[in-house]
């Protein structure tokens, strides 16, 4: 409920304090810094994860299944909140575009925990509750397109 999102949003401050702390390795070529903050921060698993949370909301979605919504979006809460804590980047435009990819699904998290209680079914007639999902699912969506963008600077950053 509203306790949890507030544990998260404290947990979010503090993760992106103690990145604030970190500065991104300055050695080497941009193309030697961002391939090793990636494989450092563990950036494919951070996506795979992510990806994951999302495909698990359109199952709680399509099934208009609290419990599951409930498990994806606390998963997409605490995924891109560990992900903000790995910003900066040595990149500046790729840390925007995670920086942003994260707000999103963040968003997306909380507008899905907004629903309903844990573990009841969400009404098909409740057009409030129907509503908080679609909108959830476009930040979610945004925040897929956001890293679909991040990796492909990685990409061209790592050539």
């Amino acid at each position: 409920g509203t306790t949890d999102v507030r544990r998260m949003a404290a947990l979010m401050v503090v993760c992106l304090g103690l990145a604030a702390c970190s500065a991104p390795d300055q050695t080497g070529t941009p193309a030697q810094r961002v391939r090793a903050w990636s494989r450092g921060v563990g950036l494919p698993g951070t996506a795979s994860q992510l990806s994951g949370d999302a495909a698990q909301f359109v199952v709680g979605r399509a099934r208009l299944d609290q419990a599951v919504l409930q498990s994806a979006c606390t998963s997409l809460l605490n995924d891109a909140s560990m992900g903000a804590a790995s910003l900066p980047t040595p990149d500046p435009m790729l840390t925007a575009d995670l920086n942003r990819s994260y707000d999103a699904w963040y968003r997306g998290g909380q507008l899905c925990l907004d629903t309903g209680p844990g573990g009841t079914a969400v009404s098909r007639s409740g057009p409030s509750e129907v509503r908080k999902l679609d909108q959830a699912a476009a930040q979610i969506a945004k925040g897929s397109a956001g890293l679909a963008a991040a990796q492909a600077r990685v990409r061209s950053i790592v050539r």
